[in-house]
């Protein structure tokens, strides 16, 4: 009894029939019976009524089977307390031959606190997913708001576009600027990397470059303000490569800019 009673885990000891004959003082904590209470009762007892029936059926097949499962990977079950009380449990079982038959050994282990470390975890990870879901919906609005809803219609000229990002938000982009005299500037443009933060880069690019072309300036000079003010103000490492035509519709004449 000394012995059982200086192991750190509840320990309950029982016959082939899961009667128990011994259980050590960390078992009395545990479940909150005195050992003469568990005593010629079945192992069942400790555990809540909805799980008795099939835990018979368990240990009849452990009998006929019998083998050791250390702690640590252990099954985990549910508990049941004196006052009525479940928590969960991990179970580490050996046995031991003698001439009465089997005897088995049950190590138990409370695990009610390492189940509350995980399920806060768990609930972090969901509170994080849902934050990053929000984002993510909130990049690919703006990236929506962003694109031109309409193709400009220019008789003589069909323009057609097929944007298919590689995730919900991305640093594609391509927009279609028409000047007042009728020119119609073709931009088509990539940011380096994808998701939320090219999403955003993207954002700020088209916005910058479509101001700078609006407010009068040539294409050489609006590419050349806007890389200006994006390497002023950018920090992430990020780029953009982009193309962008100038096409006179009546002539059919256009001319270009490489940029990156």
């Amino acid at each position: 009894d000394a012995l059982i009673n200086t192991t750190p885990l509840a320990m309950v000891i029982t016959d082939s029939e899961g009667i128990i004959e011994v259980v050590n003082a960390k078992t009395e904590v545990m479940f909150g019976y005195e050992s003469r209470e568990l005593l010629g009762k079945t192992i069942e007892v400790l555990m809540p009524e909805g799980l008795r029936e099939n835990h018979v059926k368990h240990r009849a097949n452990y009998i006929a089977k019998p083998f050791t499962r250390l702690m640590g990977i252990g099954v985990e079950l549910i508990g049941r307390r004196k006052g009525g009380e479940e928590f969960p449990v991990e179970i580490g079982i050996s046995y031991s031959q003698n001439r009465d038959g089997i005897q088995v050994i049950s190590y138990i282990t409370d695990i009610t606190k390492r189940k509350r470390v995980e399920q806060d975890r768990i609930n972090e990870i969901e509170t994080e997913k849902s934050s990053m879901e929000r984002e993510l919906h909130m990049a690919h609005q703006v990236q929506l708001d962003i694109l031109p809803e309409k193709i400009p219609k220019i008789p003589g000229w069909s323009f057609a576009v097929k944007w298919l990002p590689a995730r919900e938000v991305a640093g594609d982009f391509y927009d279609f600027i028409v000047r007042n005299d009728s020119d119609v500037d073709l931009v088509i443009a990539d940011v380096t990397d994808k998701g939320t933060p090219a999403a955003l880069y993207m954002a700020f690019a088209s916005s910058a470059l479509r101001a700078y072309i609006d407010s009068g300036f040539s294409l050489k000079d609006g590419i050349t303000r806007t890389n200006r003010l994006m390497c002023q103000e950018s920090s992430q490492g990020l780029f953009v490569t982009l193309f962008l035509t100038c096409l006179n519709p009546k002539t059919g004449e256009a001319f270009y800019v490489n940029a990156r």
